[in-house]
């Protein structure tokens, strides 16, 4: 009986075939182990014990070991390592008193970082890890259909040497994979033989893949239950850290704390903690803001203080893709702008501590959100007309159409869902009314065509529904603008936006008294810092002159159409018909009966 070759089938499969399923082990692996890199992790202690070693503080103990190590060119580390290549806990030798702790706590988040790179590194590479039963499903898949070659020749060659007609079908069974049937053929010789099984080959490789995919599926949970430990407990430190007052953005060990899965895992696991019921205890949220606080402190100079924070440098790539994940993953930050921090407080104490943090997380989250639409900072670039696909989700009404129409869907007030477009914002002028920082130029125009166009939406649309009526928080978007006087003035130039802004926020509203609301003072701030002319600018040589003349027009020819209740701005109409018209008599002229506007509330006092 004679026997047919048989030629090499497609029996073998790739990680990268078992990675196109959507789990990724491998890739997982790789990634997360370049966030640590195991042969800098002495030299990096070395360089923190040479600075506390030097006297640096808690504060500056970041700093410091930057220019050592920049100085140095690397420390020799080896006598920080112990047999297990763990790195020493040095705290004994580092005045622990002086640094209340800080190396300590340092020594300990490189210390989980090995741990945790090891644990990663094993459940791919180790003993019966997914690299190894990967290795082994392409040898079963392998085996299986050459065992199923080596079982039906065996077969064939069992039937009688001579037969009348055709060969009867032949079942063929292999050992732990059950009977299958072959139709011998006969050959040239006229003795049966085995025909092509390579038909068989597709579905046995496929079945194996889908072996290795489960592996790796399974894997995957391991991989991402280790690495989530690993990130709880390094935001856990970096709050420890935050309290003896040391900037995880800083220093050589920032990339442990600042990059893109450390930024995923901190934005998830506030989000997962303010989902909870019962608003969460102080000591609950910080360690959540210490990622975005410590590049903010690095960006701005006396972030946190009582001035308006200058920028001191740009945001570098790391830090502006940390912010990026963080509002990616960052539930509905407008949200955040809702909550109530002191329900659930048993005493006045804890109250004020609840209102405290909740302040703190408004007021990270909203600076944070602004540094990243910037691009004067090193921030993202982007353009209102069109949402850039790196923009994360929850900050597009910041972004994306806002105050560029006159209807709430043009106002980019579309982004929230019709039913809680109120509430949601409300919660967003409330987290912007909670930043400190200059905002962008687009950004904080934006803010100006915002709060003009949807207060004037709300008093003169008569078809506005409740839920689109949006009054409440736009004084709180025209402040954030007036932070940005370039960005003001020139909105306050365009003739639609003076004559909306005295049509929304002058408007009659009675009182108790029957007169009519006065207008909010951050308003008239906006108005008096885009009109007035600045001392010692030249009204028609400079560009800042030129622009604060171009509002002033356009503020002025509003009020002379009668656009709302200008009246209230009485004395600052005098004065600028009076400033303006002596600095260009030509242009303002036409206003000259203005320096005498009245306020009609001055009559009404001197009737009563």
């Amino acid at each position: 009986m004679g026997d047919v070759g048989f030629s090499l089938a497609n029996l073998e499969f790739s990680v990268a075939d078992v990675e196109r399923s959507g789990w990724r082990p491998w890739e997982t692996q790789e990634q997360f182990a370049g966030e640590i890199d195991p042969a800098d992790m002495a030299e990096t202690a070395a360089v923190y014990a040479r600075a506390a070693a030097e006297g640096a503080t808690a504060e500056n103990l970041a700093e410091r070991a930057d220019a050592i190590g920049a100085e140095a060119g690397g420390l020799d580390g080896a006598s920080l390592v112990d047999a297990d290549y763990r790195i020493r806990d040095t705290q004994r030798d580092l005045r622990p008193d002086e640094l209340e702790g800080v190396p300590s706590i340092l020594v300990r988040a490189m210390n989980r970082a090995l741990d945790a790179r090891d644990e990663v590194f094993d459940l791919v590479y180790g003993t019966d890890g997914v690299n190894e039963r990967y290795s082994r499903h392409v040898a079963e898949s392998r085996n299986e259909y050459y065992g199923w070659v080596e079982a039906a020749i065996a077969a064939v060659r069992a039937l009688p040497v001579s037969l009348n007609g055709a060969p009867p079908s032949v079942p063929v069974t292999l050992p732990g994979h059950g009977t299958r049937v072959v139709q011998p053929v006969i050959g040239l010789d006229g003795v049966p033989q085995v025909p092509s099984l390579e038909s068989w080959a597709p579905e046995i490789r496929q079945r194996h893949l889908d072996d290795a995919v489960d592996d790796a599926h399974t894997a995957m949970g391991e991989i991402n239950d280790a690495i989530s430990q690993y990130r709880l407990r390094l935001i856990e430190l970096a709050g420890e850290l935050d309290q003896a007052d040391y900037a995880v953005a800083d220093g050589p060990l920032r990339d442990l704390w600042i990059n893109e899965g450390m930024a995923r895992a901190t934005a998830e696991g506030l989000t997962e903690l303010l989902g909870k019921n019962g608003t969460p205890a102080p000591g609950e949220v910080e360690p959540f803001l210490t990622g975005v606080a410590s590049i903010l402190d690095g960006v701005y100079q006396e972030y946190g203080g009582s001035g308006r924070p200058e920028a001191a440098r740009d945001l570098t790539r790391a830090e502006q893709a940390y912010l990026t994940t963080f509002y990616r993953y960052l539930d509905t930050p407008n949200a955040l702008g809702l909550v109530d921090w002191e329900r659930g407080a048993a005493s006045e104490e804890e109250a004020a501590a609840r209102r405290e943090a909740g302040e703190r997380l408004l007021r990270v989250t909203a600076d944070g959100a602004l540094t990243l639409l910037n691009p004067g900072v090193g921030g993202q670039e982007w353009n209102s007309h069109i949402a850039p696909p790196t923009v994360p989700q929850a900050l597009m009404p910041l972004t994306y159409g806002l105050g560029q129409g006159r209807t709430a869907e043009e106002l980019g007030l579309f982004t929230f869902q019709e039913e809680q477009r109120d509430a949601e914002y409300r919660g967003l002028t409330n987290l912007l009314s909670h930043s400190t920082i200059t905002p962008g130029q687009d950004l904080a125009t934006n803010a100006a065509y915002a709060a003009v166009g949807s207060e004037w939406l709300a008093k003169n649309d008569p078809y506005a529904s409740e839920a689109t009526r949006l009054g409440e928080g736009n004084v709180e978007l025209l402040e954030l603008a007036a932070r940005r006087p370039e960005a003001a003035t020139s909105a306050m130039s365009d003739p639609d936006f003076a004559r909306e802004l005295l049509e929304g926020f002058y408007q009659p509203g009675l009182s108790e008294g029957g007169r009519t609301e006065p207008v909010a003072p951050a308003v008239s701030e906006f108005v008096e810092s885009t009109t007035r002319l600045p001392e010692g600018v030249d009204p028609r040589l400079s560009a800042e002159g030129r622009a604060h003349a171009d509002a002033a027009f356009s503020f002025l020819s509003a009020v002379d159409a009668g656009h709302g209740q200008a009246y209230q701005e009485a004395p600052l109409v005098r004065d600028l018909a009076t400033t303006w018209g002596e600095a260009d008599p030509e242009r303002f002229g036409r206003f000259e009966h203005l320096r005498n506007f009245v306020d009609e509330r001055e009559t009404w006092e001197t009737t009563d």
